[in-house]
């Protein structure tokens, strides 16, 4: 082990890391004005009510409340210090699954040009940033053993920052039922699963039924039609769902299948079809997508390294690339991507490049 693999060392190092990437994104992608969402937060941080769901998640907007600077300073303290943090948790976790330096250094490459990542550098006035921190934390923890009292904990703190969190929970279920390993859900006993998931979901509902006040929220009428009318149809839809990762989740996919063990493919499908399904009650979907982070990029990197552990540099290179192009076409124009013909061209000629390559490997069977 050099000085560099060790927790003590290459956790700040890849929080300034991922600090440092979270200010060039902030400083030279699009930036975003205070609306949409962030303009009940806001509301929440000025101590007024927000309507339902944005009115539940207090804690951010609480964090904000505490410093010292003007509003939009205090959220981007927030929500930039997760984003760093939450790349110093991802290098700890590769770590721990066994990865070299060099192996986490490139799942932090990809982490930093993700939509995730972009996103919740630019769009400052939002409340995830703490949640996606938590639930790589859990993730975390949960390879540790950690008490089923701490991931009780670590959930449901997480839901008062936004309920995305409990995604968490199916994770850890699924790695228990199938011997996963995204999670350490194969490390509880069952009933401390039950006592995590029962005991999360009690303390969201109380909290919101007694303690929490918030403004109603407005009639959608049929929520899956009314998303898919505001995304613009069933194919714009699913084009959404693959944009929130663009090639990444193509190459996290042909892992999946090279791998064909239960292990992996049952855990990843299961959490895959859970995000598609929340996409149809929520209108953004890319954000919605993008609490599949980690396995998502930690599926991408592994396959990427297959190829340079087998030295086959040009496709490594390429793949890598075509990513690359990608993130800066899409998540560096996250504001004007949509309604830029060029763009899109640009996107979706690289993705179907992308595809090429992956069919083309995998019709030479590939195996790992």
């Amino acid at each position: 082990m050099t000085i560099l693999e060790r927790p003590i060392i290459l956790f700040p190092l890849t929080y300034i890391m991922g600090l440092i990437g979270a200010v060039i994104w902030l400083s030279f992608g699009e930036s975003w004005q205070i609306f949409g969402d962030a303009v009940h937060y806001v509301s929440v941080y000025n101590g007024e009510l927000a309507p339902a769901p944005w009115g539940y998640r207090i804690m951010t907007p609480f964090l904000a409340q505490l410093l010292p600077w003007d509003v939009k300073t205090n959220f981007a303290m927030i929500s930039i210090n997760s984003i760093a943090l939450t790349t110093g948790v991802l290098s700890l976790y590769g770590k721990k699954i066994g990865f070299t330096l060099k192996d986490i250094l490139f799942l932090i490459f990809f982490w930093m040009i993700s939509y995730t990542f972009v996103y919740y550098s630019t769009a400052i006035i939002r409340a995830d940033a703490p949640m996606l921190l938590i639930l790589a934390t859990i993730f975390l923890l949960s390879k540790y053993r950690v008490s089923a009292t701490i991931l009780l904990i670590l959930i449901s703190f997480g839901t008062f920052f936004h309920e995305m969190i409990l995604i968490s929970i199916p994770a850890l279920w699924l790695d228990k039922i199938f011997s996963g390993k995204l999670t350490g859900g194969m490390n509880y006993k069952f009933y401390e699963l039950v006592i995590i998931s029962i005991g999360s979901l009690f303390i969201v509902i109380i909290a919101r039924s007694f303690f929490i006040n918030v403004l109603p929220g407005s009639d959608l009428g049929s929520p899956v039609i009314s998303i898919l009318e505001y995304t613009g149809g069933s194919v714009k839809h699913a084009l959404r769902i693959y944009a929130a990762y663009g090639p990444v989740l193509l190459f996290c996919l042909f892992f999946v299948v090279i791998k064909r063990l239960s292990s992996v493919v049952y855990p990843f499908a299961g959490l895959l079809l859970i995000t598609i399904s929340a996409t149809f009650y929520a209108a953004d979907t890319l954000r919605i997508m993008s609490i599949l982070y980690l396995p998502v990029l930690l599926y991408a990197t592994q396959y990427l390294l297959i190829h340079l552990k087998n030295e086959k540099y040009k496709t490594f290179l390429s793949l890598t690339l075509l990513q690359i192009m990608f993130s800066f076409t899409v998540f560096g124009n996250l504001r004007t991507f949509e309604t830029s013909i060029i763009l899109n061209m640009i996107a979706i000629t690289i993705s179907f490049v992308s595809l090429a390559f992956c069919i083309t490997i995998f019709r030479k069977k590939f195996h790992v």
